[in-house]
This record gives structure tokens, sequence and C-alpha cells, in this order.
């Protein structure tokens, strides 16, 4: 049986925004046994996805950590692959492809020099990254990529106990780039707004984040706080059954963008840190609002776009 490598590392939203390309490799390749390249947090969500066979972990070792890199670059050259999807494109995953001997380089999808089916476009930084999938997957012969389908991705919620009428709010987000995230106080005005509506606002977010969404629940014993209680799996199905959903741009608004129901709305704020046009959340009834900064967007732009 034919081998396939996708290698896939990366901050969540970018596991996410891959998933569609990882689907048209699969259907490419059906008889194949393809495995996913990427680092322990995501194996078992590749697995759940039925997209891969096996999952090979690199937790991204570079030139500082020389022996456990070079078992990787050998890992790659003893596997005789047919093709490699290199949908990292990053130098150190070029640096894989220069270790393998030209007697052996299998065709290879992705930007290192000499590649068989190079994205050498000077474009590329400049695109979203789903049309950067699609460009690069074109040159490699796969021209159709289609929506992905994510009902595989659900989890039981019953043991929250959450009132029927609920929207979702991610006010937190990385703690290495604290300048993405809205204030907390404009979070919980529109949490009291959204409580007016009769609507609960729940907050979402890892334990890292529970300071932040703390603050928030305590203006109203009404809000529900989830903050380190839910699995990705479970957030996916708590955006199955909102009335809409707000949040900073984060890794989780990726998911439940792709996961709520098509008619609810999805607000994704951003500042001048990131550019939507890059790497905005993907989905049906996506709304973006950019600020010069997070500071610079109004509560009221807020309230507009989820009609409160």
């Amino acid at each position: 049986m034919k081998k396939i490598l996708v290698i896939k590392h990366g901050a969540l939203g970018d596991v996410i925004l891959a998933m569609a390309p990882i689907a048209a490799i699969r259907n490419r390749h059906k008889n194949s046994f393809i495995i996913v390249m990427t680092e322990q947090k995501y194996k078992d969500f590749f697995l759940s996805s039925k997209l891969v066979d096996e999952v090979k972990i690199d937790n991204r070792y570079n030139l500082l950590s020389p022996i456990k890199l070079f078992k990787i670059i050998n890992w790659i050259r003893n596997n005789s692959f047919q093709w490699v999807y290199d949908l990292q494109t990053s130098s150190r995953t070029n640096l894989y492809y220069s270790f393998i001997s030209k007697k052996k380089k299998p065709f290879w999808s992705g930007i290192a020099r000499g590649c068989s089916h190079n994205h050498n476009s000077p474009s590329r930084v400049n695109m979203h990254t789903i049309n950067r999938h699609k460009e690069q997957l074109k040159i490699a012969g796969i021209s159709v990529i289609k929506d992905f389908k994510w009902d595989w991705f659900s989890a039981d919620i019953s043991n929250f106990q959450i009132p029927n009428k609920y929207a979702l709010l991610f006010p937190g987000g990385s703690i290495k780039r604290l300048e993405k995230r809205w204030s907390e106080e404009k979070f919980s005005k529109i949490a009291k707004s959204i409580l007016q509506k009769n609507i609960t606002p729940v907050l979402l977010g890892t334990k890292e984040e529970k300071g932040i969404l703390i603050n928030i629940s305590n203006t109203s014993e009404k809000i529900i706080n989830l903050a380190g209680q839910t699995s990705l799996a479970q957030v996916a199905e708590l955006s199955r059954h909102c009335i809409f959903i707000l949040g900073n741009d984060t890794g989780p608004m990726h998911l439940v963008t792709k996961c709520g129901k098509s008619d609810a709305i999805k607000v994704v704020l951003f500042g001048n840190d990131s550019d939507p046009k890059l790497c905005s959340p993907i989905g049906p009834n996506v709304q973006i609002i950019k600020g010069s900064s997070m500071d610079k967007i109004s509560l009221e732009e807020v309230s507009r776009a989820l009609v409160l």
C-alpha cells in the first residue's frame, strides 16, 4: 500500500483551516495509507476525523535539539512516501526535504527548494490560509477542495445544564497575545445586554483564561462560566445549539464558526495585531469586526452585529 505524509503543525486555528485540504488529499488517495505529522495535542483530534490512518508526533524540534530533529528526518527518509504534502511550509519542514537523498525524494507539495510541486508564488504570503492551501494543492493536481463536514466532532453536553436560549462568549485568548483581547469591561456589558434579551451568556475558555472569565461572570449570577470545563468536542457541540457567538481572534473561534448552526451569527473581533484577510475564521454567517486596536472596537458596533 502506498504511503502518504501530510505535515501540519501550528495553532488550533491553523489546524482547523487545514481540515478541508486534508479531506481533499484523502479523497485523492482513497486507497493509500495516510499519516499526518503533527503535535501530540492534536493526535486524538486527527484520528477521530477518520481522514488519516496514523499520527506521527513531531513537537517541532529545531537545531537546538539535534538528536530529536534528526530522528524525525530519518523517519521520513526511511518510510518511502509516494507523496508528502507539506501544509506547514516552514523553514523547519523545508529542512526535512533537504535531507532526503535525490534518489529517494518523494513527490513533495510545498515550498522547499527543488521540490517537485513547488508553490513558489510570491503572492502566497498575502493570501488567506484557505486560498494558499487551494493554490498549493492545485499545483499538486488537487483542484477541488469541498466544504468539510464537522458532524463527527461532538460530545455530550447535558451535564452543563444550560438553558435552551444561550449565547457563547470567548473573552480570552493567548496569554502571550493579550493585545488580541477585547476588554473585560466591554464583554461584561455585552453579557448584560444579552441577559436583557432573556438569553443566557455562556463563557468559554481554558484554565489559563479562568481569571478573566470569573471577573465577567461575577457581574451577574445568571452568567454561566465554563472556564476549563469543556473539551474541544464539547465546545463544538455547544456551538450547534446556541443563538449567537462572540469572541476574540482565537483558535476555538475557528472551530465554532465551522460547527455552529448556519443561521447563528458569529462575530469575531480583530485588532491590528492580526489580519483577517490572512487568517480569519471561515463559516456561514461569520462577521468580522476589525479595529485599529481592540480598544477601538465599540460596544455599539458589536451590539449592532449581534442584533442586540
